[in-house]
């Protein structure tokens, strides 16, 4: 009942609310597995013996021991949004945490579960392997150039770059997903490469020619182009 209270949820399905199809004297005759036990009708231990008998029944909604049943949630269309199953996920498992029945466990699954534990532990990961990353980076270019002012350049273009990314993700009003999550290192990698191309080139001009302006008008001519179609 308190499962399918909640405004996010579409449908439960459960052994409480299943419906069997029976034998009637003509035909058959569509009613809840749990028909008659309510009333005292049929004791709970009948109704264990039908519920294990019954194909339709075993190994979808409850285990061949009859030691494991289901619960079925199904969500509403939303639910694929990350934000929207962070909060659900997370109140259903604070809620499970909390129930009174002493010695039940209960285990969430599922693929809007399994997408939900994936980009929440990409997310702790992004927390320590961006800034390792980046820590890395700096410490390559540095040894690279022994310069400071390089270090700077690219790391300028490698956060500018980020910045542009996942701005024009929200600007899209795309979330966090699984495919996008993975975007900060790889944008990372490929804008330092491309900047230590840019680096190369620009010290090799500098030494011929004396104007900053031409150094890097003549850069920007002869890698531009390549950059751009191999960062694509």
């Amino acid at each position: 009942t308190v499962l399918a209270s909640d405004t996010r949820v579409d449908r439960v399905i459960s052994l409480t609310n299943a419906m069997d199809i029976r034998h009637k004297i003509l035909g058959v005759k569509v009613e809840p597995v749990i028909e008659g036990v309510l009333e005292g009708e049929k004791t709970v231990e009948q109704l264990k013996e039908e519920v294990l008998a019954n194909p339709l029944l075993l190994g979808n909604l409850i285990s061949r021991d009859g030691k494991v049943g289901a619960i079925l949630v199904r969500l509403k269309a939303k639910s694929e949004e990350p934000d929207f199953l962070r909060g659900y996920v997370g109140e259903m498992r604070t809620f499970l945490d909390s129930f009174p029945w002493k010695g039940v466990e209960f285990f969430i699954a599922g693929s809007p579960v399994e997408q939900h534990d994936f980009v929440d532990a990409i997310r702790r990961d992004q927390m320590v392997f961006i800034p390792a990353v980046g820590l890395f980076l700096v410490l390559a270019i540095f040894l690279v150039y022994r310069n400071f002012t390089n270090v700077i350049v690219a790391m300028s273009i490698v956060l500018v770059s980020l910045v542009w990314t996942f701005g024009t993700i929200a600007l899209m009003g795309r979330s966090l997903n699984l495919v996008n999550s993975l975007l900060a290192p790889v944008v990372m990698i490929i804008a330092v490469t491309n900047t230590i191309y840019v680096i190369n080139l620009f010290s090799e001009l500098r030494c011929q020619h004396k104007s900053l302006n031409a150094c890097i008008c003549l850069t920007l001519e002869h890698l531009g182009v390549p950059c751009f179609l191999t960062t694509c």
